[in-house]
């Protein structure tokens, strides 16, 4: 990939797929080939002279303002895709908190998407748990409730695209391993069967999204945090083709079974 090129790639997966861990290797090998490379939080703190925060927390509150604004600003673009997120949030089970947090989730992620569309200048920019298609988890994956087929193919239909997906699949035995060591908000009783049922709707609604025609025309695969192949209907985008080769120099680096749960808990 060369040095000056520029995409929005959004990388996407289960929780504790190795996103994060994957997205940071990747930022490391693009820049020791000279590569403009920034996350999607990075690029906000940065337009906003605030790029040297380094608390995880603060940065994601300081990146809120900026996100929900784009979102606002941007809302008769993409008013049904909000009409959606807001009424599967509230149908969604839980609390009223916990209603609100979806929603909010998901449309700073709209938000995000907005700003990297029209401020990346040049850049590659790698954007993990934070966007527009990971929303998909936070909408549809319940341990007390199965996923609309019908509000999944709506998401599907109206969620704008990057110009790149990076979909992280780890195999269910991994995920629930995974789950169980770390605990999730989601699972609060931290039982296997609900860890298991958790993993498994994640994985329906990821596979889901990566059999959609618009998303694998532009879809790279990493399996298992190794093996990383192009989608056969992106074979012939040699931007994907680059970005591939990119994502293996990333790989390289990162170390065997190593990975992060989301920051987000999606």
């Amino acid at each position: 990939m060369a040095p000056h090129a520029a995409m929005h790639v959004e990388v996407i997966g289960c929780t504790s797929a190795g996103k994060s861990t994957l997205a940071r290797a990747v930022e490391q090998a693009g820049r020791k080939r000279g590569m403009d490379v920034v996350t999607g939080d990075d690029l906000v703190l940065k337009l906003l002279a605030l790029g040297w925060v380094r608390d995880e927390f603060v940065r994601r509150r300081l990146v809120d303002g900026p996100a929900l604004l784009a979102c606002l600003l941007a809302w008769r673009r993409h008013r049904a895709l909000v009409r959606l997120a807001l009424d599967v949030s509230r149908r969604s089970p839980g609390s009223l908190t916990r209603k609100l947090n979806l929603a909010r989730n998901a449309l700073r992620k709209l938000g995000l998407y907005e700003i990297v569309r029209r401020r990346r200048a040049g850049r590659l920019v790698l954007v993990d748990n934070e966007g527009v298609l990971q929303a998909a988890h936070n909408l549809f994956v319940h341990v007390s409730a199965e996923a609309s087929d019908a509000d999944l193919q709506a998401f599907l239909d109206l969620t704008p695209l990057p110009e790149a997906v990076v979909y992280v699949r780890e195999s269910r035995d991994v995920l629930l391993e995974r789950t169980l060591a770390r605990g999730h908000r989601r699972v609060p009783a931290a039982s296997e069967q609900d860890a298991r049922r958790f993993v498994d709707r994640a994985v329906h609604v990821f596979e889901a999204l990566v059999r959609h025609p618009g998303v694998r025309e532009r879809l790279v695969c990493v399996d298992g945090g190794r093996s990383v192949a192009l989608a056969p209907e992106a074979e012939r985008e040699a931007r994907l083709r680059d970005l591939a080769q990119l994502l293996r120099a990333g790989v390289d680096l990162v170390p065997t079974g190593c990975a992060r749960a989301g920051a987000d808990g999606t």
